[in-house]
């Protein structure tokens, strides 16, 4: 029975309704009305049920005519056909109600087969037109669909051959980032909101379609006003409850009847406007024009081009020298891409750069960037030339990429280069949003080593707390502030400014946009010592930058991990006095005991300085045993520095020799920082001989296969045991209490000028031999050859490096 469609009968005529039941019941489902008011108050709750009407013309209360003129106000009334029925009214009756809608006519008295087929079509016929409505409508806005737009659309304007017609495209702005904040379901009621808008503003004449999640396409009369009407949206748009974020923009083209464009290109047409004002606040309306349309085009071109050319390496590395303005020496560079098209030729980077900011391309590029000015830079260090740092710019994009700390280790270790020649310029506007996560991952990459650079600065938010809080090494004065500077007081007192915000942080600066000698004067009486730009030399090719460097003379700094076993601040400062001297220094300050410290991991092409006081050689079993469980060396070369003085050196260097052998790293030097714990010729410094520091620093470099030992004298005293100043080179006592030999005589007490065997309290023993020499029994006075073949080891190390061609 449910099955059954619905028909309404509507007749003031009892018998007319009766006859008309009998013919009907078999087949459908009937509810009656006397009149026509009768019939709008059944269908007020039901027209979405009835199938079909049969509507008799003359009636009390409200008659047929009436009836169909009402109809006419209502979409969902006029989708229901009406049969009229008729017997005398004439022709001019039925012409009247096809005119106000009615879909066909029966005469009486009825032929009930004839009748029952007439009805079954038009139920048929309205079923496909309402599913075909369905197809080519929105769901959720009522309004037209893409295709259903693209139909109707084409249809109209064949229909309408005289007449012209704009398409506009309505864009709402950041549609996603009101999808986040407020969720699914509020968004759909802002898309619902927004056509009902349209709606409004457009009118019931216009063709509207919703296209995407959040555009929308109409068509209109050439000659409504576009601004007029964006404006009438812009204010229909404040009665929303997010009127502060919700914004429209439209893209307006007008047919050029000369062309014969379809509809789906006119569309396509509206919506390249939108694409030029996108971001622009205030903007609400953009017309199509062949310029936009053009770059466009272009822009579509660059977009579908750049991974092939990425592939093909059209993508060209550049370098712009930065210079020391004093003596005019080349100190480092900044690395700079050039897109170098095979049919284009040069590319401008201000047309591709922004773009690949925009689509999220630009870290892909960088990353590549990157990697060729490693490969650059240990290809010039293979040849033999003395390099310079060089910079590389990392957008905010890419601080907020997967793993960007591993991925920059990664390369130096592929490359087989110091982390200190690679400097990272970081744009000012990347440290005003998410600054917990750029400063956690900026103090990552300087522990590593990295130089860092706040590059344009003075253009973006930063504040000076962030300044304190960053561990950024440079600044670099925007350009903009050399423009015009010697008309502008305000842009001379900014200058003066970051120079002394960075003399009180302790920071370089550079100026970059350097143009003239006035500029250069200028920057020498503010005291900034570094500058790049035009009047020194434009970013240029690799095989024109490498004529600005010199066969290599110095060695290449070392990435030095350095670990430190002490609180005490002597051994800090002589080992990073020390580590600094080799390379860059990356610390791990612990303690012996320290068991929530971290693994430290070294590499194989890596020095690893491992210093501590001369204490930790008389606690084995917690030095050994710290060594094993928390350091991996993986075949790293190791220097030892030990502290409070040259008695205790040797016993250290046997202890720990043994420790990096298991460990499967090499010894390849050691020293010791003198204190005022101990006699020698520098009583009181915190750090050995100058020479050892530089021998050991060229040492460094070969054994890590940077430097050709040809070029290098590899002598080497501070790689050396000694002890008091000799040298080592027969088995010798050593102070190591002998508790089987030991008779109690109480001579220690009496001789030790600190009391410590007194005290019983090792922290006051200044090993001064004392003991040893007045211990009658002997219990402090043991022969070990250890020491001597740890040092015969360690020179055999040495001359197996310095014999060794890495180049």
């Amino acid at each position: 029975m449910l099955n059954k469609r619905l028909i309404l009968i509507v007749d003031d005529n009892q018998i007319n309704r009766k006859v008309l039941s009998n013919i009907l019941k078999d087949k459908y489902r009937l509810i009656q009305a006397e009149n026509g008011q009768e019939a709008l108050d059944i269908l007020s709750d039901r027209k979405g049920e009835v199938s079909a009407i049969f509507l008799d013309l003359t009636m009390p209360v409200m008659d047929g005519y009436e009836f169909l003129k009402v109809r006419q106000r209502d979409e969902e009334l006029l989708s229901i056909p009406v049969l009229v029925q008729t017997q005398k009214e004439g022709v001019d009756a039925e012409i009247r109600c096809l005119k106000d809608g009615a879909s066909d006519f029966l005469t009486k008295p009825y032929n009930p087969q004839l009748l029952l087929h007439r009805l079954e079509n038009i139920i048929t016929l309205r079923e496909n037109k309402s599913f075909i409505a369905v197809v080519q409508h929105d769901t959720l806005t009522g309004l037209y669909n893409t295709e259903g737009f693209y139909v109707k659309a084409e249809e109209i304007i064949k229909n309408n051959p005289d007449k012209q017609f704009s398409i506009i495209c309505g864009d709402i702005n950041q549609f996603k980032i009101i999808t986040q904040i407020y969720g699914e379901s509020a968004s759909d009621e802002v898309l619902q909101f927004v056509a009902n808008v349209l709606r409004k503003v457009l009118g019931p004449d216009a063709l509207i379609a919703r296209f995407s999640a959040d555009r929308f396409q109409a068509l209109i009369d050439y000659q409504i006003d576009a601004v007029a009407v964006g404006k009438q949206i812009e204010e229909l748009l404040q009665e929303s409850e997010i009127s502060n974020i919700l914004r429209v923009q439209l893209g307006v083209y007008t047919m050029d009847k000369s062309k014969d464009n379809s509809v789906r290109m006119m569309c396509d047409y509206s919506r390249m406007p939108i694409k030029v004002i996108k971001g622009q606040y205030g903007k609400t309306v953009a017309f199509f024009n062949k310029t936009d349309y053009e770059k466009v085009i272009k822009e579509q071109r660059i977009v579908s081009q750049m991974d092939s050319s990425l592939k093909n390496r059209e993508f060209v590395v550049y370098f712009q020298p930065k210079i020391e303005v004093e003596s005019g020496k080349l100190i480092g560079a900044e690395s700079l891409v050039r897109w170098i098209h095979p049919e284009d030729g040069f590319m401008n980077p201000g047309l591709f750069i922004p773009m690949f900011e925009k689509n999220g391309f630009i870290t892909k590029l960088d990353k590549y960037v990157w990697e060729e000015t490693c490969r650059h830079q240990r290809m010039w260090i293979d040849q033999g030339y003395k390099v310079v740092p060089i910079s590389v710019n990392v957008s905010r994009n890419d601080i907020y990429s997967d793993d960007l700390v591993g991925f920059f280790k990664s390369l130096i270790a592929k490359y087989r280069l110091p982390a200190s020649l690679l400097h990272l310029e970081i744009t000012e506007t990347a440290y005003t949003q998410g600054q917990d996560k750029l400063i956690a991952i900026i103090k990552e990459l300087s522990a590593l080593g990295f130089y860092v650079e706040m590059d344009d600065f003075g253009s973006g938010y930063s504040s000076l707390n962030m300044l304190s809080e960053v561990p950024v090494d440079m600044l670099k004065l925007d350009m903009v502030f050399m423009m015009n500077r010697a008309k502008s007081t305000s842009k001379k007192s900014i200058i003066h400014l970051v120079m002394g915000i960075a003399g009180e942080l302790d920071l370089d600066v550079i100026a970059e946009g350097v143009e003239t000698l006035e500029d250069v004067n200028y920057l020498k009486t503010v005291g900034c010592r570094f500058a790049q730009g035009y009047f020194y030399e434009r970013p240029i090719p690799d095989k024109e930058f490498v004529k600005l460097l010199t066969k290599a003379e110095d060695v290449i700094p070392c990435t030095v991990k350095h670990i430190t076993f002490s609180p005490n601040g002597t051994t800090l400062k002589a080992g990073s006095y020390l580590a600094k001297k080799l390379g860059n220094e990356t610390l791990y300050n612990v303690t012996l005991k320290d068991d929530r410290s971290q693994t430290i991991v070294a590499e194989k092409d890596e020095l690893v300085l491992i210093s501590f006081p001369a204490y930790a050689g008389r606690i084995p079993s917690l030095f050994a045993n710290f060594l094993k469980q928390k350091v991996e060396l993986n075949g790293a070369k190791v220097i030892f520095m030990v502290s409070y003085g040259n008695r205790e050196f040797d016993d250290c260097l046997v202890e720990g020799y043994d420790i990096v052998e298991e460990l499967g790293g090499s010894v390849i030097g050691a020293t010791s920082v003198v204190t005022q714990h101990c006699y020698t010729d520098k009583v009181g410094t915190d750090h050995p001989n100058e020479d050892d520091f530089n021998v050991l620093h060229e040492f460094s470099q070969v054994a890590l296969g940077r430097m050709d030992s040809n070029k290098v004298k590899l002598d080497l005293p501070g790689n050396r045991p000694y002890r008091d100043g000799v040298k080592i080179t027969e088995p010798y006592y050593m102070p190591v209490k002998d508790k089987d030999k030991c008779v109690e005589c109480g001579i220690c007490e009496d001789v030790c000028p600190t009391k410590a065997m007194t005290t019983k309290d090792p922290s006051e023993c200044i090993h001064c031999c004392a003991c040893m020499n007045a211990c009658e029994a002997g219990a402090l006075s043991m022969k070990d050859e250890r020491h001597l073949n740890t040092v015969k080891k360690l020179e055999a190390n040495c001359q197996k490096i310095k014999e060794t061609k890495y180049y």
